[in-house]
């Protein structure tokens, strides 16, 4: 015999054995055959019949009678597509697995099957909602979703339909983008980390120009009324005041009887304007006092003075307003 042909003949026995047992692994491990019973056509067509007029709730039952019968891969890829038709696209996919391991009919091929089953488990993908998950630092960041309304970070994780957005993250007066892709049935998260700027005691809430405290408003309205009083002693002292003084003066130059009389009003009138314009400047002081110390409705309050410090802080009470001073011992 030719060697040459000894040896391909030695080179092919040996790569038989060497194969032989992987073969066999690979046919043991292919999903057995199976034909359907009569019943379970019967209960596959009614099915089909219904799903093809959208009466998807029915069409599921049928085809789990069907399956009841026995597995194939068939049913389980057409009750998977019932439930994607319905909107459950989970259940719908769970089926799709299960369909891959199933036992198979001989028509449609199972290599057919099995390539129509990637397909639908790939729009899935694209047809679904996902999840998306955010991690939030500090945890009161606001999250708003493309141009959405902004939600709280604690509202997470959300559905979202499958695409691309651009979330954006808020926290004390700051904000910061990122754009993200959505896989249907799957999870997405991002983390968004803001480092916001403390107020002047470095421990307080983030300082975010919040409106300003009743406080303040009482304090500005104050100082108003107070400047509203000093325009008024002007006007009296500039029209009523100086009348007087001038028929007083012009009386005691004529040494008119009624001279002593015109003295005392002018004095009475003195006095009135002098308190007026006392009154209003000490409303206008205290006003702007008030509204000036008075936090922010949005800033953490104030810090309790330290031993052998002197805190000024504004009151507001009942019986009127004003500004204390606190002295710990």
């Amino acid at each position: 015999m030719n060697p040459s042909v000894m040896i391909r003949a030695l080179v092919t026995t040996a790569a038989l054995v060497v194969l032989a047992p992987s073969l066999a692994a690979a046919q043991d491990d292919a999903p057995p055959m199976v034909e359907l019973s009569p019943k379970q056509i019967e209960y596959f067509q009614k099915a089909t019949s219904l799903l093809n007029d959208d009466q998807h709730d029915t069409a599921i039952e049928y085809y789990k009678l069907a399956l009841k019968d026995g597995e194939a891969n068939v049913l389980y890829a057409s009750l998977g597509r019932a439930y994607f038709k319905k909107g459950d696209c989970q259940s719908a996919d769970d089926n799709y697995i299960k369909a891959l391991s199933a036992p198979t009919v001989s028509q449609p091929p199972p290599d057919a099957v099995r390539q129509k089953i990637e397909e639908y488990r790939i729009g899935l993908r694209v047809e679904c909602s996902g999840k998306l998950e955010v991690v939030c630092a500090p945890q009161d960041m606001e999250i708003r979703i493309a141009e959405g309304a902004r939600r709280s970070c604690s509202e997470f994780p959300v559905d979202l339909p499958a695409g691309d957005y651009k979330v954006t993250a808020f926290a004390g007066g700051l904000s910061q983008d990122k754009d993200i892709k959505i896989t249907g049935l799957e999870t997405t998260s991002i983390e968004f980390s803001i480092d916001v700027p403390l107020d002047n005691g470095g421990g307080g809430k983030p300082v975010t120009g919040g409106e300003p405290s009743v406080l303040g408003t009482v304090g500005w309205v104050t100082a108003g009324a107070g400047i509203a009083v000093v325009l008024s002693a002007v006007v009296m002292d500039v029209t009523v005041l100086s009348a007087a003084v001038d028929d007083f003066e012009q009386a005691a130059e004529n040494r008119a009887p009624n001279e002593d009389q015109l003295f005392d009003d002018a004095s009475s009138l003195q006095t009135i304007v002098l308190a007026t314009y006392v009154a209003g400047g000490a409303l206008a002081l205290t006003g702007v006092v008030m509204a000036l110390l008075a936090p922010s409705s949005e800033q953490a309050p104030a810090a309790a003075p330290k031993a052998g410090e002197t805190s000024v802080q504004p009151w507001l009470g009942p019986d009127g307003a004003g500004v204390q001073f606190l002295i710990p011992w």
